[in-house]
C-alpha cells in the first residue's frame, strides 16, 4: 500500500550566497510527511546538481549545498510523490548575462511526401545548449508539443509525419542564462 502523499509548500525563494568557487544555495519548505528528499538543480534543462537526503515532518531546510556555474536554475524538491520547483538566477541572467551571445539560426526544413503523408525535419543551429520545446500547429490545433535538450550544434528536429494542410513549426530554445531564443517554419502540404 502507498505511503501518504505529502502538500509542500515553499517557505520562500532559494537562498543564494556566492562563494570562493561558485555559489551556495538553500531551500526551505514546509511538508506534511516526513522521508527521502531528493533534490536537483537544472540548468537548460540539465541536471548539474543531485542529492538526497532525510526530511521530517514540518519545516524543512536543505543546503546550503554548493553550485559550481552561473546560470537561471530549477531547483526541484521531489518527496512522497510530490514536486516543489523554484527557479532563480545564479549571478546574472538574460541579457545581463556575462556570457557570449545566444545565436540560434533556422534553416531550411527538408519535406518529402510518402503516400497520404508528409515528412517534416527541421534543421537549425545553435552556438549554446539550451533546453528546446518544438511545438506543430495546424491552424489553431496543438499537434505535436515535444521537450528536448539542444546542443551547440548543427540541429535535426524530426521527422514529423503530417497530413495535407498547412502548419506551423515553432523551435523555443532557453540557453543556461535563461535567454530565449524562437524560431518559425511555415509549412504548407498539398493533397
Amino acid at each position: 500500500m502507498p505511503g501518504p502523499t505529502a502538500v509542500l509548500r515553499s517557505l520562500g525563494p532559494p537562498i543564494v550566497k556566492r562563494a570562493a568557487t561558485g555559489f551556495r544555495v538553500t531551500l526551505r519548505f514546509s511538508t506534511t510527511v516526513g522521508g527521502l528528499a531528493h533534490v536537483r538543480g537544472l540548468r537548460a534543462g540539465r541536471i548539474t546538481v543531485s542529492l538526497s537526503l532525510r526530511v521530517a515532518a514540518g519545516r524543512a531546510t536543505i543546503g546550503p549545498f554548493p553550485v559550481a556555474k552561473p546560470g537561471l536554475y530549477t531547483f526541484e524538491v521531489l518527496l512522497a510523490g510530490r514536486t516543489l520547483r523554484w527557479r532563480t538566477c545564479l549571478g546574472l541572467c538574460g541579457a545581463a548575462a556575462k556570457a557570449g551571445p545566444f545565436v540560434l539560426i533556422r534553416q531550411p526544413p527538408k519535406v518529402t511526401r510518402t503516400g497520404d503523408v508528409w515528412s517534416a525535419t527541421l534543421h537549425a543551429r545553435s552556438n549554446r545548449i539550451f533546453d528546446g520545446k518544438i511545438r506543430v500547429y495546424r491552424g489553431r490545433r496543438l499537434v505535436v508539443d515535444q521537450h528536448f535538450l539542444g546542443r551547440a550544434t548543427e540541429l535535426i528536429l524530426g521527422p514529423f509525419l503530417l497530413g495535407p494542410g498547412s502548419y506551423t513549426l515553432q523551435l523555443t530554445a532557453t540557453d543556461e542564462y535563461g535567454r530565449v531564443r524562437t524560431l518559425t517554419w511555415l509549412v504548407a502540404l498539398a493533397r
